[in-house]
């Protein structure tokens, strides 16, 4: 979804480049803003982009549903009138186990052991799940992202080597590895999942970088064809 060419290009300003593209796919964190302010430049650059005409979407691996996302953004201070299309990991990750349309999502049972803080569980809501308070309960993790600021795995260690023993496969509803916030790096759902598999854990993602979360993103931008969006990013473990 980039420009066409063998050299990699630097690009100071994205006006530079403006006009090759229809469509801007933008993260959220780090991009649009850092967890607490909004981003003067980012802003300044949504609107440019509306005014030329250009559609933008919001692409982000946030373990929350759309309309939250959009609720979020408002709040901080970007009205839904800048962009156009919204495509969350947590949205994703509902729909998933609300149709339960593959073997993976089919075969998850509906008791789960719920990693993430608690503004993160209202993704729960609508699906027909029983949260469980012990590992050994549980049908599945589902990995939202760590319940508090954890700078490494060692606090969830035992619980995931006592699911791996248990068998249970875990959902990752946010595939980002870490985050960094005003110096201080903590670990992301991404990190436990990616843990998880070295214990010979299955694992399911949604999100980036993996091509099912792009495949949606594609469909919700028809007519656009590839060609027509520039995606951009801050991370290139998760952005690539």
């Amino acid at each position: 979804m980039t420009h066409n060419n063998t050299e990699t290009q630097h690009i100071a300003h994205l006006s530079t480049i403006v006009d090759r593209y229809s469509v801007f796919v933008l993260p959220v964190f780090g991009t649009l803003h850092n967890g607490k302010r909004l981003s003067e430049k980012a802003f300044t650059c949504l609107r440019n982009l509306a005014d030329l005409g250009k559609n933008v979407a919001i692409f982000s691996n946030i373990p929350k549903r759309r309309h939250v996302l959009i609720q979020d953004l408002a709040n901080i201070g970007i009205p839904p009138s800048l962009y156009q299309h919204v495509i969350t990991s947590g949205e994703e990750v509902f729909h998933a186990l609300k149709e339960r349309k593959d073997a993976f999502h089919s075969s998850l049972g509906k008791k789960c052991y719920v990693i993430g803080s608690s503004q993160s569980l209202a993704l729960l809501e609508g699906l027909n799940l029983s949260r469980v308070t012990f590992i050994d309960e549980a049908d599945f993790i589902l990995a939202l992202g760590p319940d508090e600021w954890h700078s490494d795995l060692d606090y969830y260690k035992p619980v995931l080597k006592q699911a791996a023993d248990l068998d249970l496969p875990l959902l990752c509803a946010s595939p980002d590895l870490y985050v960094k916030y005003q110096g201080h790096q903590s670990i992301r759902a991404g990190a436990l999942a990616r843990y998880y598999e070295t214990l010979g854990g299955q694992v399911g993602y949604h999100g980036k970088p993996y091509k099912p979360f792009y495949d949606s993103l594609l469909k919700d931008l028809e007519p656009f064809q590839k060609s027509d969006v520039l995606v951009l990013g801050d991370s290139f473990l998760t952005d690539i």
